[in-house]
């Protein structure tokens, strides 16, 4: 009997590591689900309850990732609700704090057309997370001005970013030749390789467009929407 006891006791001394190794869990205890932050991108720029996108805002501000600035910014300077355009800055700023960016916009210049802006323009930090994505560095203060003056004029924000894309400096650095130029395209945007009839595809489309590269990346922004919708990001 005091055999069993003693061995009972030994084995549920050695189990106390392990437990305490995992945590402790109530009974019913399940983890929380993981947050799909390209469903919570997808409510923001199509819910029609402004409390939908809201939630959504806040969700992609607690994700770190500056990936969602793009979709962030854009219900900034446009979603008819004015808690939700808050709520949208917000969540940049709170990207920027864990990306140890606080202010990437570079200081402040007068733009050409008169005036000034604040660095928490919802139109300079999407140009601001197109540099990062495309170029890997920040917007510099004479393409902030001229790009903003252009979305200032009403210009399709689609335009402009395909207008960085088709630049010199992403040719550059994407080998300077077309099928490299395509599997750009493919990591920053869709975050994954082509395969080889993409790449023949695309190369196709960029004979067709006589290398307009810009003409080039629109069609690719326009195609790369559909599958990203259908797709689930973690």
């Amino acid at each position: 009997m005091i055999r069993r006891t003693l061995a009972a006791v030994l084995l549920a001394l050695a189990l106390v590591p392990a437990t305490l190794a995992q945590g402790f869990r109530p009974p019913g205890w399940r983890p929380p689900p993981a947050v799909d932050y390209a469903l919570a991108a997808r409510t923001l720029q199509s819910a029609a309850d402004w409390r939908q996108r809201e939630e959504a805002a806040q969700r992609l501000g607690g994700s770190g990732d500056e990936r969602w600035i793009g979709p962030l910014a854009r219900a900034a300077a446009g979603d008819p609700s004015r808690r939700v355009r808050q709520t949208a800055r917000d969540a940049i700023d709170s990207i920027r704090e864990a990306n140890g960016r606080p202010d990437p916009i570079p200081p402040p210049r007068p733009p050409p057309w008169g005036g000034g802006f604040v660095p928490s323009d919802p139109n300079a930090d999407l140009i601001e997370s197109w540099y990062q994505r495309y170029l890997g560095r920040s917007v510099d203060p004479g393409g902030l001005s001229s790009r903003l003056a252009v979305l200032r004029r009403g210009a399709d924000p689609e335009e402009v970013e395909a207008d960085i894309i088709g630049s010199g400096e992403y040719w550059e650095r994407n080998g300077r030749n077309v099928a490299g130029f395509v599997r750009g395209l493919y990591a920053d945007v869709l975050g994954r390789e082509p395969n080889r009839n993409e790449v023949r595809i695309w190369a196709d489309r960029y004979a067709v467009n006589r290398g307009n590269r810009s003409a080039v990346a629109r069609e690719f922004l326009q195609a790369a929407a559909r599958e990203l919708l259908d797709r689930r990001l973690p």
